[in-house]
């Protein structure tokens, strides 16, 4: 029996390997990626558009990951 459980994800870093692995993230039916953080807004601005296009909701975008992690405590970053 398959669960309806959801992994809350926070993104934290758009660069390198981060849009690889923000794309993995995207295409698991059971994880929702609930805010991303980068210093540079425009990474910030590119992961929450590249979770929208793919039909998930909308994160809460960071450009401080101090103030990401304080918001975000009940998710997995």
């Amino acid at each position: 029996m398959a669960s309806k459980r959801k992994l809350k994800i926070g993104f934290i870093g758009g660069g390198h390997r981060g849009p690889g692995l923000l794309d993995l993230l995207l295409e698991m039916d059971d994880v929702v990626v609930t805010c991303v953080c980068d210093l540079y807004e425009d990474r910030a601005k590119d992961m929450v558009k590249k979770c929208t296009e793919k039909g998930k909701p909308e994160p809460k975008c960071y450009l401080d990951h101090l103030q990401l992690l304080d918001e975000n405590v009940e998710n997995n970053l």
